[in-house]
């Protein structure tokens, strides 16, 4: 296995997206959620960049940020809602 360096910790993600990157779940309201996460973050169809909920640290609150309608940054959805952490890592060869 190769080396993983974090690209970035304070991804603010929406409850879909959340569901997604931790259990690989897919709402029935967001059934595209997996090609919305590849469209912003290219590296995730080829397996080059890994998302994984919470932050790089013990410290990140990654139980949740609250509610906001800033975008999604796994996803990039403009809607309102819960946002909670989640760390982008790019994988070495």
């Amino acid at each position: 296995m190769g080396n993983v360096t974090v690209i970035a910790d304070d991804l603010s993600v929406c409850v879909d997206c959340l569901l997604f990157i931790a259990n690989c779940d897919v709402s029935e309201e967001r059934p595209g959620i997996a090609d919305d996460i590849a469209r912003e973050w290219p590296g995730v169809a080829d397996g080059s960049v890994t998302l994984v909920a919470g932050g790089a640290s013990d410290t990140d609150d990654s139980d949740g940020q609250g509610f906001s309608w800033h975008a999604c940054d796994g996803c990039g959805s403009t809607l309102g809602g819960d946002r909670h952490v989640a760390t982008a890592l790019r994988n070495g060869a």
